[in-house]
């Protein structure tokens, strides 16, 4: 599955909304710093370790993957 910029970014832009939201947040760096790795990571790994594809082995049967 290709890398869906836009989903992606949408889902970034409102995980900051929330993070710098949140009042607890204001003048602490590292809780902040924290959260935006977390939000990153959980970001990209749900992109990276989800998709589907569609593949020919080598008796020449198709099959269809789905990673979810």
């Amino acid at each position: 599955m290709a890398l869906n910029k836009t989903a992606l970014k949408s889902e970034l832009q409102q995980g900051f909304i929330n993070i710098f939201s949140d009042p607890k947040t204001e003048n602490n760096v590292e809780e902040v710093a924290e959260q935006l790795a977390d939000l990153i990571s959980n970001k990209v790994n749900d992109f990276v370790k989800t998709g589907s594809a569609i593949g020919v082995d080598s008796r020449g049967d198709t099959h269809n993957l789905t990673i979810e």
